[in-house]
């Protein structure tokens, strides 16, 4: 069997285009790979984590609510709380610089059981924005559990 000059050149073309389009499609279509946060965990220790600042009078407490609504208070004084939409808790955190300083405040982050997985995340990313680094995530207290109740 004889190949044609022509038919030649038709497979030459039709390999041209085939190679064309598969590096056409190979650099336009990239893999994107997702941005992380790194999440540092304690330890589990012998004492319950939410136990473990309860004397702390430098602290201000974030109880995560639904509705992307934010409870917080200073210090152990659950009554003088405040309740904020979430992205206005950086007024929050800069009051508690204001009362106490950047160096000793200490956030709890307390999701309640209606609070949403994107509350959660979001004030985690505040706090690395902030660069606060004592902060810890516990259960909500058979008080602030009450307090809530009454609350709504």
């Amino acid at each position: 069997m004889k190949l044609r000059s022509g038919s030649i050149l038709v497979i030459i073309g039709i390999l041209a285009i085939a190679c064309v389009g598969f590096f056409m499609f190979t650099m336009f279509t990239t893999v994107s790979s997702p941005t992380t946060m790194k999440l540092f965990m304690t330890k589990d220790s012998a004492k319950d984590s939410a136990d473990q600042y309860s004397g702390v009078k430098t602290k201000l407490t974030l109880i995560l609510l639904k509705a992307d609504k934010v409870f917080g208070y200073y210090g152990d004084s659950l009554k003088g709380g405040r309740s904020v939409p979430l992205d206005e808790t950086d007024k929050l955190i800069a009051d508690g610089w204001q009362l106490f300083s950047k160096d000793s405040l200490i956030v709890l982050i307390k999701p309640s059981e209606e609070a949403s997985y994107k509350a959660t995340v979001d004030i985690l990313d505040k706090m690395s924005i902030h660069k606060i680094e004592k902060f810890s995530m516990t259960d909500l207290n058979k008080q602030e559990r009450e307090f809530l109740k009454t609350a709504e």
